[in-house]
């Protein structure tokens, strides 16, 4: 069934020609639905949902044709880039700038200015203004669309943008091991309790699992230590009354006895993996929510439930003509899904057909 739903994406296998008819049948579909028909074994079932965590919808709402695209992912290939994806972005770097693109880092846009249905300029903090005939933008779509001014959103765009709901948030720690206590450098590790995790609730104030516990061989450094990055779910709402106020004592409080919480249940897995710790540093959903950007710090942005998914989800087109979206928040979230989008909306401009026949080749 994975094999056959993947297999019916075009721009995923790269297909000019495909059956809509049968790729919105798997997207009609959440997974819990397609594994209460085949198994009834609770502890399988959430086996196979293991990978709902990278993309983090809980497979209740999760849409079997999403999630199919995933599997099928690394039932292909669980390779991963040579000396790792900064090697990919620099290739994009090299590409864009060897065809004429520039790079502007430190440009914070505050405004953006629309007229007669056109996205006319972008205004900067630093007061650098751009135009373009065609605007692209990768901001989550929320934070996008309260920048701009002067012909705003239809009432019926913002009024369901305003109902979608976000992607939790996370917490995340990260550590320098003096000493390795049992990892592979070549594994990723998950604990899990339960999937209930990923649904978003702004009164759950902080839920531990599962936790995603990485390292990469790739990455000692010349003392030997092994760097491992360590995230949990985790809400903002535990950290909000931290929003103006992130010096305090009692914010970094509270991301220390988040870490403590979190510490035994790696510990019990890897035993002398607490001692093995030289140093480390944390951060919060308000981290997050500065970084990423994205509200509340959502880790995967807006919550890909089957009403915001594929067909159903964000397009790369908007009602300002030369003004397209990009990026997880559209059709699918995590990696992957961004992947997809941008064939989606580079096709907006140059023909997704033909983009699509190059890459088939």
């Amino acid at each position: 069934m994975i094999k056959e739903a993947a297999h019916s994406f075009p721009t995923y296998y790269f297909k000019k020609d495909y059956d809509q008819k049968k790729m919105i049948s798997f997207l009609d579909q959440t997974l819990q639905e397609v594994l209460d028909s085949l198994f009834q074994n609770p502890y399988l079932k959430e086996i196979l949902s293991t990978t709902c965590i990278l993309y983090g919808v809980s497979p209740k709402d999760a849409s079997f044709g999403f999630h199919s695209i995933v599997q099928d992912s690394y039932i292909i290939s669980a390779k991963g880039f040579r000396y790792g994806g900064e090697r990919l972005a620099q290739r994009f770097v090299k590409k864009i700038e060897s065809e004429g693109g520039q790079f502007f880092f430190n440009h914070k846009i505050t405004n953006i200015i629309a007229k007669d249905k056109e996205i006319k300029e972008v205004h900067c903090q630093n007061g650098a203004v751009f135009s373009a005939q065609k605007v692209i933008s990768g901001i989550h779509p929320k934070l996008l669309f309260s920048m701009i001014s002067g012909e705003g959103p239809k009432k019926s765009f913002q009024k369901r943008l305003d109902q979608i709901k976000e992607s939790n948030s996370f917490f995340a720690a990260f550590l320098s091991l003096k000493k390795n206590p049992g990892l592979s450098p070549k594994k990723n590790y998950y604990f899990h309790r339960s999937f209930d995790y990923m649904e978003p609730s702004l009164d759950d104030a902080q839920t531990f699992f599962p936790l995603f516990l990485t390292s990469s061989d790739r990455a000692y450094n010349n003392n030997g230590q092994l760097p491992v990055l360590l995230t949990a779910k985790c809400s903002f709402m535990g950290f909000k009354e931290f929003q103006n106020n992130k010096k305090s004592i009692e914010y970094k409080s509270l991301k220390e006895k988040i870490f403590g919480l979190v510490l035994p249940h790696i510990e019990e897995q890897f035993p002398g993996f607490t001692q093995s710790i030289d140093r480390y540093s944390l951060s919060s959903p308000l981290t997050n929510q500065k970084y990423i950007p994205s509200p509340n710090g959502s880790a995967y942005g807006i919550y890909h439930d089957q009403f915001s998914t594929g067909a159903r989800g964000l397009g790369p087109r908007t009602h300002f003509h030369n003004l397209f979206l990009t990026g997880q928040n559209t059709l699918f979230p995590g990696l992957l899904g961004g992947s997809i989008s941008a064939i989606k909306s580079a096709g907006q401009i140059i023909g997704t057909k033909d983009i699509l026949s190059e890459l088939s080749h």
